[in-house]
């Protein structure tokens, strides 16, 4: 297991479409390409892990459910590449819930 070395906030659009979360990376698209994608859903954060570092984003869209997080398996990352063309990745979603 890695170590997380820092912890930063990032700037993202953060929203729910029909077909899953999207994260837009605006200011620095190298974030696209991050290892996977972190909700917390006590707390209602959303966070991702970039080199080995915790990075957190944002919020849950307000009115996101924890059921619509069911059966989702990756997150849509996009970012802007040379010459503004977009780009999009796809992360693997981990759901922190809350534990007795």
């Amino acid at each position: 297991m890695s170590i997380i070395m820092e912890n930063q906030n990032v700037k993202a659009a953060v929203c729910f479409k029909s077909n899953g979360l999207c994260i837009d990376f605006d200011e620095d698209s190298s974030f696209v390409r991050s290892e996977s994608v972190l909700i917390d859903l006590s707390h209602r954060s959303i966070g991702i892990i970039f080199e080995n570092a915790y990075h957190h984003i944002g919020d849950l869209p307000n009115g996101m459910l924890a059921s619509d997080l069911e059966g989702m398996a990756n997150v849509r990352l996009t970012g802007s590449g040379a010459g503004g063309r977009e780009f999009t990745l796809n992360a693997p979603i981990k759901i922190l819930r809350k534990t007795a």
